[in-house]
């Protein structure tokens, strides 16, 4: 299960573990909640990230549609190199590299 830390001064959650297909819900269901669904700008740090999977991927372009349509932003961090930016990258996902 994926550890999801939320800030609360902020509008940023920082993501641990893998977002695979045993925890995709709980993960988009708390971003979803974190980001007002969809109507609140909110940054997404998933440098810790051990695994995304296709469950993940999934979840991170129903969230980024999401977003887009409600004109807010879903900004999505993730170091260079590490497992979640590789698979972003192939996935069409647009994200910054670096820590939120």
């Amino acid at each position: 299960m994926p550890r999801i830390e939320e800030d609360p001064s902020v509008p940023l959650i920082r993501v641990t573990g893998p977002a695979d297909a045993r925890t995709a819900a709980r993960f988009g269901q708390t971003v979803t909640i974190a980001g007002a669904t969809g109507t609140r700008s909110l940054t997404v740090d998933l440098g810790d990230v051990t695994q995304l999977a296709g469950a993940g991927v999934s979840v991170l372009h129903r969230l980024t549609a999401r977003h887009r349509d409600n004109r807010t932003e879903l900004l999505l961090v993730a170091g260079a190199g590490t497992a979640a930016d590789v698979v972003m990258t192939l996935a069409g996902l647009g994200h910054a590299t670096g820590h939120g």
